[in-house]
């Protein structure tokens, strides 16, 4: 009987010890994202992302990428020695990175222009059909020109006050449900004034 016991104490052992451990992963619901999604060629426009798993526990260093689209790589104006069409970014003790783009220019895309996705499982956490920008304007191919300046104070006026996305600098809290409405207001208009002449470092 002796030998019994101790027969099933050592296979219940091993059952334990053979019994994976349930690994964390990025959950897009627990996990914080900008409602908007916008950058400025002097890289002074930031996404903060919090990544939480299924739950709700920060993820420590963990990897985040912004991944643009082909389209939006194209139009947009690229800083020299910014990374694209991934940016790739680990998060800091509190599950926290924050990504500030070198880059200008506005761009619309489905299914999207820029995804948030986290690792493991490449785990898609927000999908953003709109990129905004103070610089909007381009004389030539593309939607901006790394260059904020009077062209595109004119182009911000004509968006000022109506829903189009390339002017919603301003992730101001009038969103709805955690989707981006475009409403270009004047908090949009005083965030403008403050890149105003912003061109890449």
């Amino acid at each position: 009987m002796k030998h019994l016991w101790r027969g099933l104490i050592c296979l219940c052992a091993v059952s334990v010890l053979a019994t994976p451990a349930v690994a964390s992963i990025p959950n897009a619901e627990n996990s914080d994202t900008p409602d908007c999604f916008a950058m400025c060629p002097a890289s002074d426009i930031c996404q903060v992302v919090t990544v939480r798993d299924q739950n709700n526990n920060p993820m420590a260093n963990t990897e985040v990428r912004l991944e643009f689209s082909a389209s939006c790589d194209a139009a947009i104006c690229w800083c020299p020695g910014q990374a694209h069409p991934v940016v790739t970014g680990m998060t800091d003790g509190s599950g926290v990175v924050t990504f500030c783009v070198d880059a200008g220019g506005c761009c619309n895309d489905t299914p999207y222009a820029v995804q948030i996705v986290a690792e493991p499982g490449s785990v898609e956490l927000k999908i953003y059909e709109d990129i905004a920008s103070p610089d909007n304007h381009s004389d030539t191919t593309g939607n901006g020109d790394c260059d904020v300046d009077l062209n595109d104070f004119v182009q911000f006026s004509a968006m000022f006050l109506t829903d189009n996305c390339c002017g919603n600098i301003v992730d101001d809290g009038d969103q709805y449900d955690g989707v981006c409405d475009c409403n270009v207001n004047l908090n949009d208009f005083v965030g403008f004034s403050s890149h105003f002449l912003h061109v890449c470092p």
